[in-house]
């Protein structure tokens, strides 16, 4: 062998050796302290590599498009995890001498497009397991009476064993994700700082023993300080929170209908730091419910008086409609505060409306006995301003008959501001007090305290139940709830807000139902009592920082957010039906309501549209051309109505949290049924329900007969049901009723169209009251026929009489007797007749509608005459034809309106409603193939004429020639693309 040749074997064989072992040894981790040398000049630059075998790598950016070039992390111990990329990452810290203690970031790329705001990590060995889950827009559900929530935003661990099922969960409420990076010093790329905030946390145990399944369920929500070291569960106050220099208290009747037997007050004084101060005396001002304010100026050229308008609800950005109705009051401070200098001697004319101010506003003394009845309210105000030393404020008051008391707070916001109405900022009234039932005896008289504060904690828990054996199924749980406030101590200018004591509300709530199958039919009964001091809400103060905006925290009024455990989600979608802040995924929303719409038990093809505009253009169906033979309005539907409001309980839409039953009633329910034949059902039940504050109740005794039958040769369908109750109900249950006409918005959200995307409305209804003494009698009748293949007919009646009892009705009202009759009549009927390739389909729909009160209108003779309250007849003559051009094309003709029959609606007490229309529809419809995708190609032109009976109503008429082209794309004949 060569010289060379060793020499070069020899070098190999020295360089294996270095290389070998070093291939063998565990990784070093760590900065190396000592750097090797370069032994050469060389630059390494990258080598020609074969990929026969060997695998190929992409570039960084090419393996994830969404980020930068991946890196190494390692855990707190320095062992590598993985090569990659910062997703998310959540850190709470508590200690004094930090800027920020809390902190989440979210890669805004991966998070939302990649991951689509979800990451679940998982793991199980037999029959154990557990699930490790963060993201935007979870279900985090325990009980009805606990936690309820759609839209959590956190992280959630949920473990599984044959013994026994775990979950905890947490959330940063305030602002736990970004949408749009914002100036400010508390938001850095996909970071948000947080010192002050709010947090969620909860678990959850389950566990079953044979055939019975117990439940525990712990819920806490509290604000925070993280640069402080003595949180606790029972949270702080923020270190922001204006000061509280005016106590404002106001009183009134609990049971405003009656008119009488209202909040009877007398001795109120203030407790200052626990001890009573007479000397700090109330200003007292009566006045009644929604008188407007008197606080402005008189134009010296007109004489006109411009009112101030200061109650409408500050902050940086104003929603204060769906989210906040019902919790938006704010007392009218400056009209009391220039009241009571007018008394005092100053000059307020200039201010105010002083004619009206004095004629409005009535001052009262405080050491009298002072009752508020019907819509009046009676008002205390105390200055705190000049006291140098505050720890906790009560008011206290020997209180009697239904009273309910509410107390809100002045801030001196501004003290150099011109007039009261900018130098003071006012919270909202919260509701602390109520009298149990409807007393008007002075019988419940007792001296109360009512602490003054603001919310800092909420707690909720509960054990529940679930038994199931042969025949017999039973429900139940029992739940508590604490909320704890405290009230901003100072001393002088000093804020010390862990220096006041904490106080709390407490309350319960609880249900029981169970229900016995046996052959032939079934025994239920349930009882249940919701207090009106158990509490699932607590409201807490926001400090107004820039870049809000594009947090959850989007569309604060007056800077105050109530937090809802449970929240109010009557439709079941993933939106709740009042909310406040940006959906996930779509910064300045500021929308506050369900965006898609809350329509309960109006999907029953479950597309995500109310089935009365299942097109979801800003027309109802039952009102638009063609599409109105399929569906009608609600007046035309039928379903049991357990709170006598006149709305199905199915289709029911309200404000409450979603409660198992409503709040502030307890109760019981029997019932029971008898199938005597597959078809025929006879049910009957009692239930006697009462308000525990609000002192209405709701009573009633049914008896149910049912029929149904399908598939009974070419009858399709026959439902029958008739329901007869006896009936007394004075319980006011508002409710909301579905706007079917949608208002457009200009933010995308998933799950419908971007570009063309509905958002429902709802109008709010007061119940009538229409049964507070009753006998009800409901028929509804439906049958679906086919004579023959190409023939289907439709027919629904429905019948009910309302027989009002002549009497007294509690609170000192006076019902005379007469009956009100409904009466809803639905017909339709279509031909399918096919000649040659050519479809034709003629339809036809009447609908009649009647509402006649038997006993309106008393005559000279002093009997009472009947009045049709309402009389509606629509006919709807319909002819469709369509016509196969291609294998993909068709040309369809519609026309509703056929010469001398036209689309008639005529409105029998109204005639301004009656009107004729025709419409004529024509267009040519293609179905395409492109790239997996199915297209849908439409195009045509309509043309409408509309004339009305009344010559008043010619404005109104139209005649309209439309053309249009549409274009769609999807994945799915039919129903919505998730």
């Amino acid at each position: 062998m060569k010289k060379p040749t060793i020499h070069i074997c020899c070098v190999l064989l020295v360089l294996l050796w270095a290389i070998v072992p070093s291939l063998a040894e565990t990784p070093r981790l760590g900065i190396p302290e000592i750097l090797p040398s370069q032994d050469f000049l060389w630059r390494q630059l990258p080598q020609y590599n074969n990929y026969a075998f060997q695998g190929y790598s992409n570039y960084p950016d090419h393996t994830f498009p969404y980020a930068d070039r991946p890196r190494a992390f390692y855990d707190s111990f320095g062992d590598p995890l993985i090569t990659g990329y910062d997703l998310y990452d959540w850190t709470e810290r508590r200690t004094l001498g930090q800027e920020y203690g809390s902190s989440i970031f979210k890669d805004r790329n991966q998070w939302s497009t990649v991951f689509d705001f979800l990451v679940v990590g998982r793991d199980s060995y037999n029959d154990w397991g557990y699930s490790a889950i963060v993201g935007d827009g979870l279900i985090a559900r325990f009980t009805p009476l606990t936690l309820s929530q759609v839209d959590f935003n956190g992280a959630r661990f949920d473990l599984a064993t044959p013994y026994a099922r775990l979950t905890f969960l947490g959330s940063r409420i305030e602002r736990p994700h970004f949408y749009i990076e914002s100036v400010s010093p508390w938001a850095i790329e996909n970071t948000h700082f947080a010192d002050d905030s709010t947090i969620l946390l909860g678990t959850r145990l389950e566990t079953d023993i044979g055939a019975l399944r117990l439940g525990l369920n712990g819920v806490n929500m509290h604000v925070y300080q993280s640069t402080q070291d003595n949180n606790s569960l029972k949270g702080s106050l923020r270190p922001k929170l204006p000061s509280m220099d005016q106590i404002v208290v106001r009183f009134t009747d609990d049971s405003p209908h009656d008119g009488r037997g209202g909040a009877l007050v007398q001795e109120a004084q203030l407790i200052l730091n626990g001890e009573a101060r007479p000397d700090i005396v109330p200003t007292v001002i009566r006045h009644f419910e929604g008188v407007d304010t008197q606080v402005g100026t008189i134009s010296r050229l007109t004489g006109q008086f411009n009112p101030t308008i200061y109650t409408n609800p500050r902050g940086y950005y104003q929603i204060a409609t769906l989210y906040y109705r019902g919790r938006n009051d704010m007392p009218l401070f400056a009209d009391y505060l220039y009241r009571a200098d007018h008394e005092a001697g100053i000059d307020v004319s200039k201010n105010t409306n002083l004619e009206g101010l004095l004629a409005t506003f009535k001052l009262e003394s405080p050491e009298e006995i002072l009752q508020a009845d019907g819509n009046e309210h009676l008002v205390f105000v105390f200055d705190l301003s000049q006291e140098p030393y505050i720890e906790s404020v009560a008011v206290e008051a020997a209180l009697a008959n239904d009273y309910q008391v509410e107390v809100a707070t002045l801030n001196l916001n501004n003290p150099r501001g011109r007039g009261y109405p900018n130098q003071y900022v006012s919270t909202f009234y919260r509701t602390v007090l109520r009298a149990e039932g409807n007393v008007q005896d002075g019988s419940n008289l007792a001296r109360r305290r009512i602490n003054v504060g603001e919310n800092t904690s909420l707690f909720t828990y509960s054990a529940d139940m679930h038994l199931a054996l042969a025949g017999l199924e039973i429900n139940g749980e029992y739940a508590r709830s604490a909320r704890y406030s405290r009230f901003p101590a100072r001393m002088d200018e000093t804020a010390l807000y862990d220096r006041g004591p904490r106080f709390s509300e407490k309350g319960s709530a609880w249900y029981i139902n169970a229900v016995r199958w046996f052959k032939g039919g079934r025994l239920g009964a349930e009882a249940f009592a919701m207090n009106p001091d158990f509490h699932t809400e607590m409201r807490t103060f926001v400090p107004f920082e820039i870049g809000l905006t594009e947090t959850t925290l989007a569309g604060l009024a007056n800077n105050t957010i109530f937090w809802d455990l449970v929240q109010d989600n009557e439709d079941g979608d993933r939106y709740p039906d009042k909310r406040v802040g940006n959906l996930q995924g779509q910064p300045n929303d500021r929308e506050d309501e369900d965006i898609d719409g809350v329509f309960p038990g109006q999907d029953d093809d479950n597309d995500g549209l109310p089935d009365t505009n299942r097109n979801f253009n800003d027309v109802p169906d039952y009102v638009e051309p063609f599409l109105m033979y399929y569906v009608e309005s609600n007046d035309f539907f039928y379903g049991l109505d357990r709170n006598n409001n006149d709305d199905p309980d199915v289709r029911e839409d309200d404000l409450d949290p979603d409660y198992p039953y409503d709040a502030d009633q307890r109760g019981i329910h029997l019932f029971g049924q008898l199938d005597l034949t597959p078809q025929w059902s006879l049910g009957a039940g009692r239930y006697d329900i009462e308000q525990i504050a609000g002192g209405g109740r709701n009573k009633s005794t049914y008896a149910l007969v049912n029929y149904r039958r399908e598939e009974l040769g070419r009858l399709q369908r026959l439902f029958f049901e008739n329901h007869l109750r006896r009936v007394k109900d004075d319980i006011a249950d508002e409710f909301s009723a579905l706007v079917e006409r949608p208002k457009r918005i200009d933010t995308d959200f998933r799950g419908l169209v971007a570009g063309n995307k509905p958002s429902f409305t709802n109008n709010f209804r007061a119940d009538p009251l229409l049964y507070r003494n009753s006998y009800v009698n409901d028929t509804y009748l439906e049958s679906w026929l086919n004579p023959w293949s190409t023939l289907q007919m439709v027919h629904k009646v429905r019948l009910r009489f309302n027989w009002q009892q002549a009497g007294p009705l509690p609170g000192g009202l006076v019902q005379r007797d007469k009956r009100l009759d409904f009466f809803t009549w639905v017909s339709r009927a279509d031909y399918t007749w096919h000649w040659h390739r050519l479809q034709i389909q003629p339809q036809f729909k009447v609908l009649l509608l009647r509402l006649v009160d038997q006993a309106a209108d008393r005559q000279l003779d002093g009997r009472y005459a009947r009045r049709t309250v309402r009389s509606e007849l629509s006919v709807i003559p319909i002819l469709r034809c369509t016509l196969p051009l291609m294998q993909r094309s068709q040309l369809q003709l519609g026309i509703q309106g056929l010469g001398p029959l036209p689309y008639r609606v005529e409105d029998r007490v109204n005639a301004r409603n009656s009107f004729d229309q025709h419409t004529l529809y024509l267009n040519v419809n293609n179905r395409s193939k492109y790239f997996g995708y199915d297209l849908r190609t439409i195009v045509g032109l309509q043309r409408e004429v509309k004339t009305f009976d009344e010559e008043s109503r010619e404005s109104d008429a139209f005649d309209a020639l439309t053309f249009f082209a549409r274009v769609l794309i999807g994945f799915t004949e039919y129903g919505r693309f998730l």
